[in-house]
C-alpha cells in the first residue's frame, strides 16, 4: 500500500512539473510573440516619421529597439496593370504599402504589419491663374500682373479667374512674364483698362454650369472651407500677425490677425517658399516687401474676408487666391506668377509641404 501510495505521489509530482513547464513555456512564447509585435509596431511608426520628415523615399528600413529589431518596407501600391494607385483629385500623390516585420530579442518570434498610407502636397495642383478670386476683383492704381502662360494648354496664358466680373481701372497691364521681367507689361499688354481680353476670365461656378470652383478652398487644399479647421491643425505655425515674417519662413503659416508686411521685408525665397493663409483678416504690404509662395485670404463665414492692400512695389512671386471679393482701388498691385516656386509647394517629394494621412481600414496583421 506505502509503495502504490508513493508511485502516486511520485505520478502527481511529474504530472505538475510537466504542467509547470508547460506554463513557463507559453508564457515565454507569449512575451516573445508580444516583443514581435511591439518591433513591429515600432517599424510603422518610424516609416511614418520617416515619411513626414523626407518625403516620398521608397526604401527598406532596418533598425534595433532595444534587443528587439524590426524591418520594414516602403513601396508604391499598383494597381493590375502595374501602374501607382493615385487619387483621380490630386495632381500629384502616391499610395503607399508600408509592411513592417518585427522580431524577439531571441528571434523566435515575428510578426508583420501591414498599413497603406496616402502621401500627398498641401496642394491638389499648382494654381491656375496667378490672381483666383470668388466674388470678383476690382484693380485700380497701378498694377502689373504676369500670367500662368500655360494654364489651359501650351500657350494659353490666364491672369486673373473670378467667378464675377472683374474691372481694371487703374494704370497698367496683365502681361507675359517675359514682359513682366522686363518691367515692360504695359508696351505688349494682355489687358488693361481699354479692353479686357481671355487672359482675364469670369466664369460661373461648376454648380451652375461653368467652370469656376463651387468651394475654392477645397478646389485649392482638398478641404472643404466648412472643415478649413482640419488644415489649420496642420499648420507649421500659428500667428496672430506677420511681424516675424522673414527670409526663413517656409511652410503652411496660418495668420488669424492683420497681417502687415514691412516695408523691404522679404518673406520666404523662390527655394523655399511660404504657403501664408490670412483668416478673416486684412493683408497689407508696404513698399518693396516681396513674398515668394501662394497667399490665401479666407473668409470663414460671410462678410467676415479681409482686404487687400499693396503698396509701392510690393510684389507676390507665386500667387494669390481669395475665396471672398476683393478691391485694390489704390496703391500698387505687382503680381507676378511663378509656376516653379508653386511647384515646390505642389510637389509631395517635398517634406515641407508634404502630407502623410492613414487609409482608414488598411491596417492588417499576418
Amino acid at each position: 500500500m506505502s509503495i502504490l501510495l508513493l508511485l502516486l505521489a511520485l505520478g502527481s509530482a511529474v504530472y505538475s512539473a510537466k504542467s509547470e513547464l508547460i506554463d513557463i513555456r507559453i508564457t515565454n512564447a507569449e512575451y516573445r510573440k508580444n516583443q514581435a509585435i511591439l518591433a513591429a509596431e515600432s517599424g510603422l511608426s518610424h516609416a511614418l516619421a520617416h515619411l513626414d520628415k523626407r518625403g516620398k523615399v521608397l526604401t527598406t528600413l532596418n533598425e534595433n529597439v532595444g534587443a528587439n529589431s524590426f524591418s520594414v518596407s516602403i513601396a508604391e501600391l499598383l494597381d493590375a496593370m502595374g501602374e501607382p494607385v493615385q487619387s483621380s483629385l490630386w495632381e500629384n500623390d502616391s499610395v503607399l504599402r508600408l509592411v513592417s516585420t518585427g522580431l524577439s530579442d531571441d528571434a523566435s518570434s515575428t510578426s508583420t504589419l501591414e498599413q497603406k498610407v496616402w502621401l500627398h502636397a498641401i496642394l491638389r495642383q499648382v494654381p491656375d491663374s496667378a490672381i483666383t478670386v470668388a466674388g470678383g476683383i476690382g484693380v485700380g492704381g497701378s498694377f502689373r500682373v504676369g500670367a500662368n502662360p500655360n494654364s489651359s494648354g501650351i500657350g494659353v496664358p490666364l491672369s486673373i479667374w473670378s467667378d464675377s466680373p472683374v474691372t481694371l481701372t487703374g494704370n497698367g497691364a496683365t502681361c507675359g512674364l517675359e514682359e513682366y521681367d522686363q518691367g515692360a507689361c504695359e508696351d505688349k499688354p494682355y489687358s488693361d483698362k481699354t479692353a479686357l481680353n481671355a487672359d482675364v476670365f469670369s466664369d460661373t461656378k461648376i454648380s451652375a454650369g461653368g467652370s469656376f470652383p463651387d468651394d475654392l478652398f477645397e478646389h485649392t487644399f482638398g478641404i472643404p472651407t466648412a472643415d478649413y479647421i482640419r488644415l489649420k491643425e496642420q499648420a507649421d505655425e500659428e500667428l496672430t500677425d506677420c511681424s516675424s515674417l522673414n527670409t526663413a519662413s517656409t511652410g503652411l503659416f496660418w495668420v488669424t490677425g492683420d497681417c502687415t508686411i514691412n516695408a523691404g521685408t522679404i518673406v520666404a525665397d523662390a527655394s523655399t517658399p511660404i504657403v501664408l493663409i490670412i483668416e478673416d483678416s486684412d493683408l497689407k504690404m508696404n513698399g518693396g516687401a516681396v513674398i515668394y509662395g501662394l497667399v490665401y485670404v479666407l473668409e470663414t463665414s460671410f462678410g467676415s474676408g479681409g482686404k487687400v492692400s499693396m503698396t509701392g512695389n510690393a510684389e507676390i512671386r507665386g500667387a494669390i487666391i481669395s475665396d471672398h471679393a476683393i478691391d485694390i482701388s489704390s496703391g500698387t498691385l505687382d503680381m507676378r506668377f511663378d509656376a516653379e516656386v508653386l511647384a515646390k509647394i505642389a510637389d509631395p517629394d517635398n517634406d515641407i509641404f508634404a502630407k502623410v494621412e492613414l487609409i482608414p481600414g488598411s491596417w492588417k496583421d499576418f
